[in-house]
């Protein structure tokens, strides 16, 4: 743990994009585990054929990366805001 602090000591950036990237790849595994849950039981949870015919197949990969692309987007946005401001 601590080398980690080290190496994200100087610059945040690198840690707030892996931690998004952590975020939306949680929201991915959250959508597979309910979308198999709703009509199956514990024990099927390792069969992706169930996943992938689903309805929600395509929405839940969509609203992963989306939500990745926007929180990297609007993160970049307002660092660049906050250094014209100081010039």
């Amino acid at each position: 743990m601590f080398r980690l602090e080290k190496v994200f000591q100087n610059d945040d950036t690198g840690f707030i994009i892996f931690s998004k990237f952590i975020k939306s790849l949680v929201l991915l595994v959250t959508a597979y585990t309910f979308i198999i849950l709703s009509d199956h039981s514990i024990y099927e949870l390792t069969d992706y054929k169930i996943f992938s015919i689903s309805n929600f197949f395509f929405y839940s990969i969509l609203l992963s990366i989306i939500y990745l692309i926007l929180s990297i987007f609007f993160m970049t946005k307002k660092n660049t805001k906050q250094i014209s401001y100081h010039f």
